[in-house]
């Protein structure tokens, strides 16, 4: 049984892979001692779930059909969130929302792929953006001989409920910008003497700190929250 859900769709095996990419909102000042670079927020990218459909033994579908189900049903949803607002809805006295937002769920607290990995625990609400069969080719991409069909579908993230993506990429972010600067997490932030900086500069081919600094920030600004490594 699946561990995604997307508008009370339950996804039959878990997906292969699911990811987000971000970028840093981020504001660098120059300083007497450098720079200093202060995160406002992060935006996100489209979330992209890819998986296969296998086989249903036990109710005789076929990969092929269980693609043309799975089709019909992301195609109800995309009906659903895309239905014209009605007359009581324009005028107000509907307080239902137009063009409602998909719910999207996912847990991979049990899934044999996770293998010790931090657990997925996402909560977003979604639009669906696009379902292309897994060569990209088509929605479904019906081919001679062709035995095992697998799907990519994009989502826009409309909002994170439980706030967690946020946080994940903003410390991935000081992470990465922290180790590329041989700075450590610590009760005075791993402080370093100047003979200290001078040498871990020389053994990076820095000239100096302010273009080491802009380099790392340049490294760490983007990056991708996946479906294995956090989240």
């Amino acid at each position: 049984m699946g561990n995604a859900i997307l508008g009370g769709l339950r996804f039959r095996i878990d997906p292969s892979q699911v990811a987000i990419p971000y970028e840093m909102n981020v504001a660098v000042t120059p300083t007497v001692g450098g720079r200093v670079v202060q995160v406002h927020g992060v935006t996100f990218g489209d979330l992209t779930i890819r998986g296969l459909f296998g086989q249903d033994r036990a109710n005789r579908r076929e990969s092929w059909r269980l693609a043309e189900d799975f089709s019909v049903a992301i195609q109800r949803l995309v009906d659903k969130q895309s239905a014209r607002p009605t007359m009581a809805q324009l005028t107000g006295t509907d307080p239902a929302p137009m063009h409602p937002t998909l719910r999207f769920l996912y847990s991979d607290a049990n899934s044999p792929t996770r293998r010790g990995l931090p657990v997925h625990d996402w909560d977003l609400n979604v639009y669906i953006k696009g379902l292309r069969d897994i060569d990209g080719s088509a929605t479904i991409n019906h081919t001679p001989g062709k035995y095992s069909y697998g799907y990519t579908l994009t989502l826009f993230v409309q909002q994170d409920n439980t706030g967690k993506l946020a946080q994940v990429a903003q410390n991935a972010f000081i992470d990465r910008l922290s180790k590329g600067l041989g700075w450590k997490r610590g009760p005075y932030n791993g402080l370093m003497t100047a003979a200290d900086l001078a040498s871990y500069l020389q053994s990076k081919g820095a000239a100096d700190i302010h273009s080491y600094v802009l380099q790392q920030y340049q490294n760490s600004v983007t990056g991708t929250i996946p479906q294995q490594g956090g989240g």
